[in-house]
């Protein structure tokens, strides 16, 4: 869920309706440590990262390929406004399943829709005459 759809819980008037299962008395305010916990909680010089990873904490869903992708901005917040309109969800999840339609509905192969659009631009460009030949004999 990225920020824009996070705010839109602040214009839902059902997303706030719960009682606060935290009152506000146990949030009465920071804690202070004392010195020994204070030691403890210091940085250290140096830490000792051999044994760390890189990459993603969280394993990559097989089948899926995280791209970037520009689109329109009237394309987004139309699909974002459907999510909104559902009750929630993702709008990547609607952008994909709408690709996934258009790939399975495509009646045409693209080399018929390749050949078509080649036509109708050579009927759109005028030809140039032929030239004369010289008078050469052969």
């Amino acid at each position: 869920m990225d920020f824009a759809d996070a705010v839109g819980v602040f214009e839902d008037p059902y997303a706030l309706s719960r009682p606060d299962p935290f009152p506000a008395d146990l949030h009465a305010g920071p804690r202070r440590a004392n010195g020994a916990a204070m030691r403890r909680m210091s940085m250290r010089d140096e830490y000792d990262f051999s044994k760390a990873r890189r990459g993603a904490i969280l394993p990559v869903a097989t089948g899926k390929t995280r791209i970037t992708i520009r689109i329109d901005d009237d394309i987004l917040d139309w699909f974002r406004q459907q999510v909104h309109r559902a009750g929630g969800g993702n709008y990547q999840t609607l952008v994909n399943r709408a690709l996934r339609r258009v790939k399975e509905e495509a009646a045409e192969p693209l080399e018929v829709v390749v050949r078509r659009a080649v036509r109708a631009e050579l009927r759109r460009k005028p030809r140039r005459p032929a030239r004369a030949r010289s008078g050469r004999a052969a």
